[in-house]
């Protein structure tokens, strides 16, 4: 006698009936009916639209599906790569010009007038451009753009790991109080700051070095992607080097803190490097998917 696959279980019935006897689905004119055709994502046979199990490997398709959904994520929930990739560039500008102003050279500068067209030199050119620009905004710069980044980055990782939560938000949050806390210290450079204040400056230091190991190293675990582990070690890098500055920051020397704050700067630049080399690999993974 004929028979025929449920299209709801896979099992064999006869070709007759109306009722499949294994799961109770009815059959009545699913013969007669035109039906949609697809493929299944396992083994690659044509089946019935929309059927949970596969009649032919007998494997849940809805999973599979889900799954597809997590791993490519619509383009309009992923950030702007090439923007990003761009942005890190002028971060790195500002992150050097403000380590020049922290550091004294633009004041050297100033005072002994170094001359560019002498010397074309990629410091004299960020010196005499810093020249005019105020601490403070520079300040501000890297501020916003340590923070749109690091948004930006947990918007990404959001969508590669969405049952890997990370502590991002806390990172940022840390972070502006400790550029705000550090915007403050540039107005009142003449003012003698009580050692209450300068030590909420220190634990707010301590505090997002804290916080950047464990995104740091989160970002090493979860994220496997090309460059990752790159943007992850730099980042635990600056979390170990941030205290000493901090630290240093206590020593009246004029010559420790400057060389600390040049010292300072070598890992957030490194930092930003990485980053966006990781930046500029998934915009061409991006345009080689679309293509």
């Amino acid at each position: 006698m004929d028979v025929k696959q449920c299209p709801y279980c896979g099992e064999e019935v006869l070709a007759v009936a109306k009722k499949c006897k294994h799961c109770g689905e009815w059959l009545e004119n699913t013969t007669v009916k035109q039906k949609k055709m697809t493929t299944c994502p396992f083994c690659a046979e044509e089946i019935e639209d929309r059927m949970e199990i596969c009649p032919v490997c007998k494997t849940p398709i809805v999973q599979k599906q889900e799954c597809i959904i997590t791993e490519r994520p619509s383009s309009g929930n992923l950030p702007n790569y090439w923007l990003l990739s761009i942005l890190c560039y002028v971060a790195v500008v500002f992150e050097l010009i403000y380590a020049m102003h922290a550091s004294g050279i633009v004041s050297v500068l100033e005072k002994y007038g170094m001359d560019l067209k002498s010397r074309n030199d990629t410091v004299i050119l960020l010196g005499m451009i810093a020249k005019y620009i105020p601490e403070w905004l520079t300040l501000i710069c890297c501020g916003v753009l340590w923070v749109f980044l690091m948004l930006e980055l947990r918007k990404h990782y959001k969508t590669s790991c969405p049952d890997k939560p990370v502590a991002f938000i806390t990172l940022i949050c840390l972070s502006i109080g400790m550029y705000s806390f550090a915007l403050i210290l540039t107005f009142t450079e003449d003012i003698d700051i009580p050692i209450p204040i300068t030590l909420i400056g220190f634990l707010l230091a301590i505090s997002v070095s804290i916080f950047e190991f464990i995104v740091g190293y989160n970002l090493k675990k979860n994220l496997k992607e090309k460059g990752a582990v790159w943007v992850s070690i730099a980042m635990m890098v600056m979390a170990v080097v941030d205290p000493i500055i901090a630290i240093v920051g206590f020593f009246p020397k004029e010559e420790d803190i400057s060389l600390v704050t040049i010292i300072g700067a070598a890992p957030i630049v490194i930092f930003y490097g990485a980053l966006q080399q990781f930046f500029k690999k998934r915009e061409e993974e991006n345009k080689s998917l679309s293509e």
